[in-house]
Parts: C-alpha cells; sequence; structure tokens
C-alpha cells in the first residue's frame, strides 16, 4: 500500500490494463411500414494502472444514434456515475497525513479521468459497422423499398434513393433510379414506358452492385446514365495517366 498526496495521485501515468463490455444491444424497431429507428447501446468496466502497481477500475457507457445506421456507430461514451470509482494499493492523504474523505478521493479520481484518454480504449472494444465505410447521406429515416423485374424476382431492401433521371419522348419515357441500401449497396432500376395507341406497356428492370463500375455496366454511359452519375457524385470517367 503506497501512501501519497492529491497531487502525487494525479501525477501519476495511468494507463489501461483491462477493459470488458458486461452486456450490449444492437437493435432495428420498425415504426410502421417504411420508418424505423436504431437503439445501440453499451456498458462495461475499465481498469487504468501505473508502472508501480497503483490502480483504478471504473464503470463505462455508451450510447449510438438513433437516425440512421451509420450514426448507431457514432457512441458517446461517457463514466457510469452511478458506479464508485476504484482506488487499489494506494492510500490518499491531505497535507498533515490523515486520510482523505471518501467524496474528496472521489473527486480527485474524477479529476484525474478528465485529463486520461480512456474513452479511446472502449471505442476499440464497442461494435463497428458491418461493411466498408461509406459517406451515406444522413438522413432522418431510410425506407422501404420494392423494385420489380420482369422475368425474376422482385429486389427488397431498405435504404434510400440517392440519384434518378429520365427521358422522355414521343414513343415513351425511359426511368433510371438509384439506391443505396443501409448497408452500403448499390441497387439500380429502370422503367421503361412505350405509349402506343393510347394505350401504355411498362417493362422493369434492376440489379443489386457492390461497386460503382458495376452501377456502371449496368446503366450503360448514355447521356441520361451520365446525368444519373453526376447526381450520385459516381465518377464514370475514363482517367488516363
Amino acid at each position: 500500500m503506497k501512501t501519497l498526496t492529491k497531487e502525487e495521485l494525479l501525477s501519476l501515468p495511468f494507463s489501461p490494463s483491462a477493459c470488458n463490455i458486461l452486456n450490449d444491444e444492437f437493435c432495428r424497431h420498425d415504426e410502421g411500414d417504411e420508418y424505423f429507428r436504431f437503439e445501440s447501446w453499451a456498458y462495461g468496466d475499465i481498469s487504468l494502472e501505473t508502472e508501480c502497481g497503483i490502480a483504478i477500475s471504473f464503470g463505462w457507457r455508451a450510447e449510438g444514434g438513433e437516425e440512421t445506421y451509420k450514426s448507431a456507430f457514432d457512441f458517446n461514451i461517457s463514466r457510469d456515475e452511478n458506479i464508485t470509482i476504484e482506488l487499489y494499493n494506494a492510500c490518499v492523504v491531505d497535507d498533515e497525513a490523515d486520510e482523505l474523505a471518501h467524496w474528496e478521493i472521489q473527486d480527485a479520481l474524477d479529476e484525474l479521468l478528465n485529463d486520461n484518454d480512456w474513452e479511446t480504449t472502449v471505442q476499440e472494444q464497442l461494435p463497428a459497422p458491418g461493411f466498408e465505410a461509406i459517406d451515406l447521406k444522413e438522413t432522418k429515416y431510410m425506407k422501404n423499398y420494392t423494385v420489380e423485374r420482369d422475368n425474376d424476382r422482385a429486389i427488397k431492401f431498405t435504404g434510400e434513393q440517392i440519384a434518378s433521371a429520365t427521358d422522355s419522348t414521343t414513343g415513351g419515357r425511359e426511368t433510371m433510379n438509384l439506391y443505396r441500401t443501409q448497408q452500403g449497396k448499390y441497387i439500380c432500376e429502370t422503367i421503361v414506358d412505350t405509349y402506343s395507341q393510347g394505350n401504355i406497356w411498362s417493362s422493369y428492370n434492376g440489379a443489386v452492385c457492390e461497386r460503382e463500375d458495376e452501377v456502371i455496366e449496368f446503366f450503360g454511359l448514355s447521356s441520361q446514365a451520365k446525368e444519373l452519375y453526376a447526381d450520385a457524385n459516381i465518377n464514370a470517367f475514363l482517367e488516363v495517366a
């Protein structure tokens, strides 16, 4: 057991030695047919230690955002103030060598934690997105979509529409729609309406794409498709070194 003053305690370099997740939750709650919100949180404990064997441990909490898949992993990490900070192998005294009161020690340890980047260690233990990071538009809600396909299965997904382009002629109209799912995949859709003798015949096609070059392969390089790419910030140029 080492005896030291508050100032000596605060001057010690503490480093994380252990971090545990005791419980966590990540789920989606449907709010009707088209809207939903996320629930993501975790709590646990962490220990910090010095080379001379003095250690502290305390509880922490982490809460993610509700509005998008991306924000659900943007955790706000804080100390769980309902759990006492424990001090091991040390006795903290005042200038007269009398042991400090419990609340005084807690205040000192709180001050110590404010100067220690322990949150980074907790962040490394928390869940991460299940796909490569993509700069998704921060829409408040994503929607459920169905893309119909002639002679093939329809594509159902949750996401957002990121671009659209329409080309109309006297003989009909072609609409190109591009979506992105909550997990970062692209959904391509074409709807071709043909006008003849006062009637309209429609054909539908679609595809699931992982990469931008697959999107370009599906839609092609017409002026309408290039308009779609520009709207979606997709690079359709041929780059020459």
